[in-house]
């Protein structure tokens, strides 16, 4: 498993143009994928920034709330978490929607790209994972394994070893986020 490596962007391997899906920071979290949330992990979703929000705009151009992503900044860094998909939307899509959206990588993956080329602003993106078909997710979208068990960590720009091994050390005392 490899450790510490430099991310670097990760190409699509196919990039269709996803029309019907929309990835948008919301101020309250609640007030769009507040059902969701709950029923995923039986709590309400954190009330404090950030909310991103995947919408599936059906034939009828109704936008329903399919994916959420919380991302908590901590100074220099984000802790991402709170992913979540509505089956319950992706079933009421289209073959061809979904096929597009599986071809695309899902809608986990676009979040977190969402999240990595939208918030220039942040040295490094640490996920917490615990579900393999997450972490798979996770790593396909850029994510790497940190010698932390279930930590992952991804850079958006080239940081010194030191600086990357300093910034796992410190997100990893804070335990499970």
């Amino acid at each position: 498993m490899p450790m510490l490596k430099r991310n670097l962007p990760v190409p699509s391997r196919h990039d269709p143009k996803l029309d019907f899906l929309s990835i948008t920071e919301v101020s309250n979290g609640g007030f769009f994928a507040g059902e969701l949330f709950q029923r995923k992990f039986g709590h309400a979703p954190p009330d404090y920034p950030r909310h991103l929000v995947a919408f599936y705009r059906n034939g009828n151009g109704e936008h329903l709330a399919l994916g959420y992503l919380h991302l908590l900044a901590m100074g220099n860094v984000v802790l991402v978490g709170g992913a979540c998909t509505d089956d319950r939307v992706l079933r009421r899509m289209s073959r061809d929607e979904r096929q597009q959206l599986k071809m695309a990588g899902g809608v986990m993956f676009n979040l977190l790209r969402h999240a990595f080329t939208h918030y220039p602003e942040y040295i490094a993106f640490f996920g917490n994972v615990g579900n393999p078909q997450a972490e798979a997710v996770d790593l396909r979208a850029g994510f790497v394994h940190t010698h932390i068990p279930r930590l992952l960590v991804y850079f958006p720009r080239p940081l010194s070893r030191w600086r990357r091994q300093r910034l796992i050390n410190q997100v990893a005392r804070m335990g499970t986020f």
